[in-house]
């Protein structure tokens, strides 16, 4: 059986490119993790603003629909207490993403 392959069994492969070195490298993955925390930070507050204007605007969509005070607080104190839970985690998350990374 003959070996096909021209390369030698013990060779060497390419170094890699001298524009991909351990800096360039940190820096790229420093650059995605501020795009990642800053789309993070745009999700998390478009959703607080639309939470705040849906508990904002629901009463006076109560009042003009007619509806009794015992029903709207019926209908919106789980929602507030929810999305209460739900904003406290995420900045309670975005304050602990935010904090520096100590590299070993």
């Amino acid at each position: 059986m003959s070996n096909t392959d021209p390369s030698p069994l013990g060779a060497v492969p390419d170094p890699p490119s001298p524009d991909l070195t351990l800096l360039a490298v940190r820096k790229l993955e420093t650059d995605g993790e501020q795009h990642r925390l800053l789309l993070e930070t745009w999700i998390r507050g478009i959703t607080l603003l639309m939470v705040v204007f849906a508990i904002v605007a629901y009463p006076f969509y109560a009042l003009f629909a007619g509806t009794t005070p015992a029903d709207l607080a019926q209908y919106i104190a789980p929602i507030t207490g929810i999305a209460g839970a739900v904003v406290g985690y995420w900045f309670g998350q975005a304050s602990r993403k935010l904090q520096p990374k100590e590299h070993g």
